[in-house]
C-alpha cells in the first residue's frame, strides 16, 4: 500500500466495503497524500524500468535485463538522530556482474531527493576511486564505472549522505519522516534500479533482492534498542557504543522505525519471530490479526520467506506501507483488519515475488487486496472499468501526488478491480486449484521479479476456461 491524495468520490456508508474502515478508505491513505482522509493506509509512487540492452552491446548501464543478472549486497552504517530526524549514513553497495555484457554504469534510485531531504555527504566512489555521477532525473543518480564492470567481476561503491527528515505528510514524507515521535526511514538510502523518477501514483522503485543487507545503526541514548524495528534479525548490540547490527538476506530494501515511545508486543508465530511496536497498549489485539494473516497465507502461498516480522506503529495515522520483514502501519490503519492483512499479503507479493510496479502494479497490488478481502469474508466490488493490468503511468500525477480513489482511479483499477479480476479466476478455476496454482508460482519464483503475463499463463495453463475471464479484465492475450 502506498500514496496519494484521496478526493470525496462516493458516499460514506457503514458497509464492509466504503464504510469508515473500509478497503477503499483503507487505499485511500495507504496513498497518504496532501490532504489525508479520515482512514488510510499507504500506498507509494513506483519507478520506471528502462528497455532491455540488446545482449550484444559491449558496455553500457545496467538495463532491467542486466540488473536481473547482478548479485549485490550492501551495508548501511548510519547515525539516527530522533529527536531531530537527521541521519548520517555511509552505504557500501558491492555489486558483481553476472551478465555477458560489460556494465559502465549504475542507476541508483534516491527517493529521499524527492522531499528534498537528501544531500551527498562526500564524493561517491567506485573501488576507491572518485566516480564521476550525474543526476538523470530528480531521483535516479547515475554513478559511472571506470573501468566498466566485465563479467563476473564486482565492485564496491561508496556513497556517504545525510538525510534531513520533517513531518512526515504524503506518502513519501510519511515513510521517510520525523512525526509523533517517530522517525520512519523507508525507501532511505540509494538502491541499485533503473532510470526513474517519481510518481505520485503507485509504488516507489521496482528493486531486486539483495544477497545481504547490514544495518549498522548508532542510536541516541533516548532509545532502547528493543525500540527499533527494522527489516532482519540483530546479530549485534554494542552498548558502549550504542550500535545496533542488524541483517536480512534476499530483501529487495531494508527500512527501519525508531520510537523512544514505543512499547513492543512479542510473540513466536510457528517459529517466526513476530514483534508489533505501538505508541499505545495496543499491541496486543494487533498481535492477533498480524498472527492469523502469517499462518493463513503461509497455508495459501507456503512459507514466510523471513525469520522475523517487525509491525511498526508510524507517526502518520492514515498510513500504511511493506518492506522486506518490516511493516509501516498508522494508528487508523491498525485498527483497520484490512490494512494489517493488505500489507502482511505483500511479504509474499511483493518482497518474496517481485514485479515490475510501474508497468504491472496489479501483479502484488491486486493479489495483496484480493487476498485480505478473501481472508475476511469482504466481497470485492468496484466501479472501475478500465483493464487491471495498467501502467501507474497511465493516471497523471505530480511527483507526490495523484488520482488514487477516482472511479477509474489507480485503486480502484488496480486494486479493486484486480481483486475482483483474481475471484473470478478464483470462481472459475475453484478454490483449490487457484490457491495451489499461486502456491506452485511463488515456489518456483522467489526473489525473482516476474511480469503479468508469467502470472495469467500460469492461470491458463492450470485452466484454459480462464482465458475469457483474462481477456475481459486485462489486455493479455
Amino acid at each position: 500500500m502506498h500514496g496519494g491524495e484521496r478526493p470525496a468520490i462516493r458516499p460514506v456508508q457503514n458497509d464492509p466495503v466504503i464504510g469508515a474502515h473500509s478497503p477503499l478508505r483503507v487505499l485511500a491513505g495507504h496513498a497518504g497524500g496532501a490532504r489525508r482522509g479520515p482512514l488510510a493506509a499507504a500506498l507509494a509512487a513506483t519507478l520506471l524500468l528502462c528497455a532491455v540492452l540488446p545482449p550484444a552491446a559491449a558496455s553500457a548501464a545496467a538495463s532491467s535485463a542486466l540488473l536481473g543478472s547482478i548479485s549485490q549486497s550492501c551495508t548501511l552504517t548510519a547515525t539516527l538522530d530522533v529527536e531531530h530526524g537527521t541521519v548520517v549514513a555511509v552505504e557500501k553497495l558491492t555489486v558483481r556482474n553476472r551478465s555477458r555484457s560489460r556494465i559502465d554504469a549504475l542507476d541508483l534510485s534516491v527517493l529521499p531527493r524527492a522531499i528534498g531531504a537528501y544531500r551527498a555527504d562526500g564524493p561517491v566512489t567506485v573501488a576507491g576511486q572518485r566516480a564521476a555521477t550525474r543526476w538523470t532525473t530528480g531521483t535516479n543518480l547515475r554513478v559511472t564505472v571506470r573501468p566498466a564492470l566485465a563479467p563476473g567481476r564486482a565492485a564496491t561503491v561508496t556513497i556517504p549522505f545525510r538525510l534531513s527528515l520533517a513531518d512526515g505528510d504524503g506518502s513519501f514524507g510519511a515513510r521517510m519522516g520525523l512525526t509523533g515521535g517517530v522517525l520512519n526511514l523507508g525507501d532511505w538510502y540509494p538502491v541499485l534500479s533503473t532510470v526513474h523518477d517519481a510518481h505520485g501514483v503507485g509504488d516507489p522503485q521496482v528493486t531486486w533482492a539483495a544477497d545481504r543487507i547490514r544495518l549498522e545503526l548508532t542510536l541516541p541514548d533516548s532509545v532502547d534498542p528493543d525500540q527499533v524495528a527494522a527489516s532482519g534479525e540483530r546479530v549485534g548490540w554494542d552498548p558502549a557504543r550504542r550500535r545496533l547490527v542488524v541483517e536480512v538476506r534476499h530483501a529487495r530494501n531494508a527500512a527501519v522505525a525508531v520510537s523512544p515511545a514505543y512499547l513492543v508486543t512479542e510473540q513466536d508465530v510457528d517459529g517466526t519471530r513476530v514483534r508489533v511496536l505501538t505508541l499505545g497498549d495496543t499491541g496486543e489485539a494487533a498481535m492477533d490479526h498480524v498472527a492469523a494473516a502469517l499462518r493463513r497465507y503461509t497455508d495459501w502461498y507456503g512459507p514466510y520467506p523471513f525469520p522475523t516480522l517487525d509491525v511498526a506503529e508510524t507517526g502518520v495515522a492514515e498510513f500504511g506501507q511493506e518492506y522486506p520483514g518490516l511493516i509501516f502501519l498508522g494508528r487508523d490503519v491498525l485498527d483497520s483488519p484490512f490494512g494489517i492483512w493488505h500489507e502482511i499479503a505483500h511479504e509474499w507479493w511483493y518482497a518474496l515475488v517481485g514485479n515490475d510496479q510501474i508497468r504491472e502494479p496489479w501483479v502484488d497490488e491486486a493479489v495483496a487486496t484480493f487476498s485480505s478481502l478473501h481472508a475476511l469474508g469482504i466481497p470485492a466490488v468496484t466501479c472501475s472499468t478500465l483493464p487491471v493490468d495498467l501502467p501507474i503511468t497511465a493516471w497523471p500525477a505530480e511527483p507526490t501526488t495523484g488520482d488514487w480513489t477516482g472511479c477509474d482511479g489507480y485503486a480502484e483499477t488496480v486494486y479493486l478491480r484486480g481483486a475482483v479480476f483474481l475471484d473470478a479466476v478464483r470462481t472459475t478455476m475453484g478454490t483449490d486449484l487457484f490457491f495451489g496454482t499461486l502456491r506452485a508460482f511463488v515456489a518456483a519464483h522467489r526473489w525473482q521479479v516476474v511480469g503479468g503475463r508469467d502470472l495469467v499463463d500460469a492461470f491458463r495453463s492450470a485452466d484454459i476456461a480462464t482465458d475469457a475471464v483474462i481477456r475481459e479484465f486485462t489486455s493479455y492475450r
